[in-house]
């Protein structure tokens, strides 16, 4: 009988450690997720104005440059050497613009930042992304949420053969949607607790949480994620409440 009382009381242990386990790694997953998203608040408001004041000065610097080719060409007529050289100082100009227009300066800049990264690996971002029109979702946690899924989804695509991202977003009366798809022929494994995929990666106490965060955004709006992989695709679908 004592044995046996043993036995049940080490396997009550033995529960005990393993949830004080999951609750120390969930615990650690959300200070991960805090610190980001507090980070990612301080940068928030600088970054935006300052993608603000570039529109207004490309805005402005285009004007004085089309001012001044046509001062130069009534004065001096045809300078081909003035010419080229202000072409050049157009075309200058016309990199301080982001061609990603969402709606929104945070998603602009990681969107122009996660497709020159693509394509350094030789993987095709393509995207029909604009920012929720309701003002009740906060900039940092779409940015949490694009970051998180583009960079899973580049890091993927590095081991298949074809190597194509697609991210779009819409909406559905008060829900709104981003969904990102990325080549992969893969399998997934699921972790039994918390129902996302396990990483693949050696130092999983890092890695593997960009997942986490994101469901973790998304319940802050009374959402969820869906992750599907079939057909060569991997799916993830964020769904948020507006």
């Amino acid at each position: 009988m004592s044995d046996i009382c043993l036995m049940l009381t080490n396997v009550a242990y033995i529960k005990i450690f393993q949830r004080l386990a999951d609750y120390n790694s969930e615990k650690e997953k959300t200070r991960m997720l805090e610190n980001q998203v507090r980070e990612t608040e301080k940068e928030v408001k600088e970054i935006q104005d300052i993608y603000a004041d570039i529109r207004g000065l490309r805005h402005d610097m285009k004007n004085n440059l089309e001012s001044i080719s046509l001062y130069i060409q009534r004065k001096y007529g045809d300078d081909k050497e003035l010419s080229d050289y202000l072409g050049t100082m157009t075309e200058t100009v016309n990199r301080l613009d982001f061609s990603h227009n969402t709606g929104n300066g945070i998603t602009d800049i990681i969107l122009a930042q996660k497709t020159a990264e693509a394509a350094k690996r030789g993987i095709a971002l393509t995207h029909s992304f604009a920012f929720p029109t309701k003002k009740t979702i906060d900039a940092y946690h779409v940015g949490i949420i694009l970051n998180n899924a583009l960079q899973n989804s580049i890091e993927a695509c590095e081991n298949e053969q074809e190597k194509e991202i697609y991210l779009c977003s819409y909406s559905k009366g008060s829900l709104y949607f981003i969904k990102c798809q990325n080549s992969f022929t893969g399998r997934l494994d699921f972790d039994k607790n918390s129902g996302l995929p396990l990483t693949e990666k050696e130092n999983k106490s890092v890695h593997g949480i960009g997942l986490s965060n994101i469901k973790r955004c998304a319940e802050k709006y009374r959402g969820d994620i869906d992750i599907a992989a079939e057909n060569g695709k991997f799916t993830l679908t964020v769904m948020l409440h507006t």
